[in-house]
């Protein structure tokens, strides 16, 4: 099969010829009683108690392909142009770069709350528990996500090393954007940190799916 060096995916190709289920894996996490009343009370600091708030991550480590910086926040602002919903930029402080050139209409809204580099794992946990949606590539606060059994929504690659399969959440409510093998393959066998999925993918692609998943 293609990339037949890369080992995850040879593990499922391996379980899928000797008839495994792939059941998948449920994960559980527990967040500090501290960390949990913490996160409630800087919502509610927000005046954003009782109403939707859904999370945006833009880094990833590189496991899968990643939207630019620019497209993401292209995402951010559609979303607030379109929606009445909150958002929480999600985010380390090496990766706040990533989000300097999106402008300060967009950075001071009173609708986002750009928590990039100012969060413990704990109280990273603990926000992400109150999503009702998070948006994000292959990274780790996707799988704390799926912990929680809060819906995700995330670009992906179709070969076999940058899968769902090899890197997607294995619990709770994943939705995987995926572009067909034939719009990706010049770039299959090199490794970029953002790729425009050869526009097959893009903002607009990622906010109607958002919207479509909170509207069910």
């Amino acid at each position: 099969f293609e990339a037949a060096n890369c080992y995850p995916a040879a593990i499922l190709v391996m379980a899928d010829l000797l008839g495994a289920k792939r059941d998948g894996v449920q994960a559980d996490l527990f967040v500090p009683e501290a960390d949990r009343l913490w996160a409630e009370a800087r919502r509610e600091g927000l005046g954003w108690s009782g109403r939707t708030m859904v999370g945006l991550h833009v880094g990833a480590g590189g496991s899968a392909c990643n939207f630019s910086p620019q497209t993401w926040g292209e995402v951010l602002r559609l979303l607030l142009a379109e929606t009445g919903w909150n958002v929480v930029l999600t985010g380390t402080a090496g990766e706040r770069g990533l989000i300097a050139g999106w402008g300060d209409d967009l950075l001071r809204s009173p609708r986002v709350w750009n928590s990039l580099g100012e969060l413990s794992m704990g109280k990273l946990a603990a926000v992400i528990r109150g999503l009702s949606l998070h948006i994000s590539p292959s990274t780790g606060p996707l799988h704390i996500a799926g912990a929680f059994r809060v819906p995700t929504l995330s670009p992906f690659c179709p070969f076999p090393c940058m899968s769902p399969a090899v890197w997607g959440p294995q619990s709770g409510v994943a939705r995987f954007l995926v572009p067909p093998k034939e719009a990706c393959r010049n770039f299959s066998l090199r490794k970029y940190n953002t790729c425009d999925f050869s526009g097959k993918l893009d903002a607009r692609r990622v906010v109607d799916e958002a919207k479509a998943m909170l509207l069910l």
